[in-house]
């Protein structure tokens, strides 16, 4: 398992990366009935406004996008 994390201007980039079997072809991570798949998605697109890309190379990997902007200061 590798996991990485870049800034990069207003933007952080999580990478997951790990050498398993990867997912099945023709994936849709929309219509996943696990609850992990679910909480990935929840977390970064809907929470955090990011986008999520999922890759099949060599191992499931998947990179996650948000932005830091997103909040002023508070006090």
């Amino acid at each position: 398992i590798s996991i990485s994390i870049h800034r990069t201007g207003n933007e952080l980039q999580l990478e997951y990366r790990d050498n398993g079997k990867g997912l099945p072809d023709a994936f849709d991570p929309a219509a996943s009935p696990t609850l992990g798949m679910h909480i990935i998605q929840n977390i970064a697109e809907k929470q955090l406004g990011g986008t999520i890309n999922f890759m099949n190379k060599k191992g499931f990997s998947c990179i996650i996008n948000i932005k830091t902007d997103l909040y002023g200061k508070r006090v």
